[in-house]
């Protein structure tokens, strides 16, 4: 919300190459501020909440070893890749399908990322409650639902269409931050606890995985077709295969 007009203000001011420069000297100084209060916790919180654990229940603990032997991690993994993937080919695009598609000017489609940005952290949120209500296949078949809506509300914009436009991108950018909730929960509930921070490393690079393609792919269709219109087609496809692997690899079950 703050940073993306923020940004076109340095670009205008600057330009962009020493945009980079400013906007990363700022976040440096500002992530080490904020890094300072962090300290250790004086006792072992996690070793006294296993012992907790262990007096009532199994625990489940898989370790990164065992757990990239599971077909549940490559359809965890494959889940968030698709997720991101459709997500990043359209969130990076947000300005110039404004403009391109809708007509609407630079400053206009400036603030609507903004707007957007609240939506992805609603969709953080929102997505992280029904994950722990639900279940994560429940949950990323809603996510994956909420594509497909977004996706074919995109493709029945056209100049002038700014509604459609805004709630399409707002339900884009709520599903991008729904994945960064449901996947790090799923790690939890399918994997356990004790190795979490390692596990959810090896999940997490579907999402490096995702943003290299996502970006690259819109820029294909954009060189390739004429127009990104073309993209939420593919994105839509791309969901429909999200669901199938969803309910293939997400369910819950005993040997995970």
């Amino acid at each position: 919300m703050i940073t993306a007009p923020l940004a076109r203000w340095f670009i205008h001011i600057y330009g962009p190459l020493h945009t980079f420069k400013v906007l990363g000297t700022l976040f440096l100084v500002i992530i080490l501020v904020l890094a300072l209060p962090f300290r250790f916790p004086k006792e072992n919180l996690f070793d006294k909440q296993q012992t907790i654990n262990n007096n009532n229940l199994k625990v489940l603990d898989v370790s990164t070893k065992e757990m990239l032997t599971k077909p549940k991690f490559y359809g965890l993994w494959t889940c968030y890749a698709i997720g991101t993937l459709t997500r990043l080919m359209t969130v990076g695009i947000t300005s110039s399908v404004g403009e391109e598609i809708i007509k609407m000017d630079s400053k206009t489609t400036a603030f609507m990322v903004s707007l957007f940005a609240v939506f992805n952290g609603i969709g953080r949120s929102l997505f992280g409650w029904l994950t722990d209500k639900l279940s994560p296949l429940k949950a990323s078949i809603i996510a994956y639902i909420t594509i497909m809506v977004s996706s074919g509300l995109m493709l029945m914009a056209r100049e002038g269409t700014v509604g459609l436009y805004v709630v399409s991108f707002a339900l884009l950018w709520m599903t991008l931050g729904s994945w960064l909730a449901i996947e790090p929960t799923a790690t939890a509930i399918f994997f356990g606890s004790k190795h979490y921070s390692k596990n959810y490393g090896f999940i997490f690079t579907a999402y490096g995985v995702g943003a290299v393609l996502g970006v690259s792919i819109s820029g294909i269709f954009r060189d390739k077709f004429g127009s990104y219109i073309y993209t939420f087609y593919l994105m839509f496809l791309l969901a429909i295969l999200g669901v199938f692997f969803a309910i293939l690899f997400l369910r819950k079950s005993k040997a995970n």
